[in-house]
């Protein structure tokens, strides 16, 4: 009898178990957009397609390349591309001399499409263009599924970003408000409570499951270095079935990668009273008293580095950040005098209590070490 119990427990764990894999998998999913998609057409001059035509799409910074067939309605499209570029796309077909496109770039997500004609007796080089159109236009781009806004790793170092944070790039976004307390630093979407927001990290959830941080996400000050981010997206309606999990926005990023080049950055950042010209700051006045606020300053310090392992092959990306402020502590809403503040203390002391230092404390120590390790392996074009 225990043992047929045993084993309909275990089955019943098992199947239990299996149940809720099959179940947080299609949530966790939908989350996991951390690649890009290319589209585009192959068309004879007068517009006829060219079914059967080669497309070949090489990633120039890695040398990693791509190769798909036209449909028979002239169409091609390739997916789970590493997005950014810049890439090179080559149309080959029988016939025909081959057409180039360069410089193509592929946003996070959305991606890129490219259309190319070809004619029998020449080629047709369709030259790199940019349409500049203006904001209203630029929010019916056809792609999009949704309000959003995307950044690309240029975006991302020409922005200010005081905090050098997620969330400070992301409220740079219209319908982003932000909470100017330094000890919340939260933002919200469209009138959502920050809770509501999803953070993702190369595809993993970077939120604050736990409600530990008033920012909402996993740390207390960056979930990841700036300098780490290749791609950011602020999503508040994105209208398909990949994504949910989420009522305010979705804000997912991802971080660079290697190529076959080495490639670094080194960075100090110092922010404290010596630059306001080293003077003591006035403090708070009450009742006469000048209670004077103590020192403050962040030092951040970190550097990125990524190159080859195997050429064309494996990749290696590194970060590291490292942030040591001195907050000032919160100003106090009343102070008590000396002779009532040693009422207490004897009163306390005498029941048994070690009521400790009275005065408040001078300012607190934040130290925040962020690392970043990475490997890429392209196995094949198809991996």
């Amino acid at each position: 009898m225990n043992t047929h119990q045993t084993r309909f427990a275990s089955l019943a764990g098992t199947i239990a178990a299996l149940a809720a894999f099959i179940a947080a998998a299609p949530c966790g999913l939908a989350q996991t957009i951390t690649t890009s998609p290319l589209t585009g057409t192959v068309l004879t001059e007068a517009g006829r397609p060219i079914p059967g035509a080669s497309v070949v799409v090489l990633h120039e910074p890695t040398g990693t390349a791509y190769q798909t067939a036209v449909r028979s309605d002239g169409t091609f499209g390739l997916r789970g591309l590493r997005p950014g570029g810049p890439y090179t796309v080559t149309a080959v077909a029988d016939g025909y001399p081959s057409v180039r496109r360069e410089g193509v770039q592929l946003d996070l997500d959305r991606g890129a499409e490219v259309a190319m004609r070809m004619k029998a007796d020449g080629v047709v080089q369709l030259e790199a263009f940019k349409v500049s159109v203006s904001p209203l236009e630029a929010m019916f781009d056809s792609p999009q599924t949704g309000s959003g806004s995307y950044l690309s790793s240029q975006d991302i170092g020409e922005l200010p970003a005081g905090d050098r944070s997620i969330n400070a790039l992301a409220r740079l976004d219209p319908r982003i408000s932000y909470n100017r307390d330094p000890y919340d630093q939260s933002i919200s979407a469209n009138g959502m409570n920050n809770r509501y927001n999803s953070v993702l990290v190369d595809g993993v959830s970077a939120s604050d499951p736990f409600g530990l941080q008033a920012n909402n996400t996993a740390a207390e000050r960056n979930v990841i270095p700036l300098d780490s981010l290749e791609a950011l997206t602020v999503d508040t309606s994105p209208y398909h079935v990949r994504n949910g999990g989420f009522a305010g926005a979705r804000i997912n990023s991802i971080t660079k990668s290697g190529s076959n080049q080495f490639k670094g950055s080194l960075y100090y950042t110092y922010r404290g009273r010596t630059v306001l010209g080293g003077q003591d700051m006035v403090g708070l006045d009450l009742d006469g008293v000048v209670y004077p606020l103590a020192s403050f300053s962040e030092e951040t310090t970190g550097f990125t580095l990524g190159g080859p392992i195997i050429p064309r092959k494996l990749f290696f990306f590194v970060s590291f950040e490292g942030v040591e402020e001195m907050n000032i502590p919160p100003s106090p809403a009343f102070r008590v005098d000396a002779a009532t503040i040693a009422q207490v203390t004897s009163a306390l002391t005498s029941l048994g209590f070690k009521p400790g230092d009275p005065n408040p404390p001078t300012g607190s120590k934040l130290i925040d070490d962020n690392v970043l390790a990475k490997l890429d392996w392209q196995v094949t074009a198809n991996h």
